[in-house]
């Protein structure tokens, strides 16, 4: 999520956030991939879960569905590391670049997902990890990034509402 004082609130992807960042072009990149970048503020932490809809085995078929994220993204890259690593096939079953398009898919039983989770929703499951279930996953380090602007009245209230909102 990128925050700017012209533009309010969006989201791209972290790596989008951070070139938006150094161009001067949005004041505040609340991102979910350090990228080795120096200067950032690591503001929460959550372990990734494995999740799949309430109402369906779908965890149980071989090769596994997964819902999730383009390419380049910490989860996917994270889901896959994972799976590669216990040798358990998989296939993509969905694609997209929103959390609501992959938890849609993943609500009507078609997949499986990763998501952080501190923000599972109700109507998913987590599944169990380890040898009774799924790979373990790595913890998701968040971080803020600011900009030139950021000692400005306005950018400093959105920081402390940010950090404030997602404290550990």
């Amino acid at each position: 999520t990128v925050v700017n004082s012209r533009r309010s609130c969006f989201s791209n992807r972290s790596w989008e956030a951070l070139d938006l960042l150094d161009a001067g072009d949005i004041d505040i990149a609340f991102i979910t991939q350090h990228n080795k970048r120096s200067g950032g503020r690591r503001v929460h932490r959550t372990p990734l879960v494995w999740a799949c809809s309430k109402q369906t085995n779908v965890h149980l078929r071989q090769p596994l569905p997964l819902a999730i994220f383009g390419v380049g993204c910490i989860y996917r890259k994270a889901a896959l590391a994972a799976l590669d690593k216990r040798g358990i096939g998989y296939r993509l079953a969905y694609e997209s670049p929103s959390r609501s398009g992959l938890e849609c898919a993943v609500e009507a039983g078609l997949a499986v997902t990763i998501i952080a989770k501190d923000l599972v929703p109700p109507n998913l499951c987590v599944l169990p990890t380890g040898n009774a279930g799924l790979p373990s996953l790595p913890v998701l380090n968040t971080y803020l990034f600011t900009g030139p602007s950021s000692r400005s009245p306005g950018v400093k209230a959105t920081l402390d509402c940010i950090v404030e909102s997602v404290r550990t």
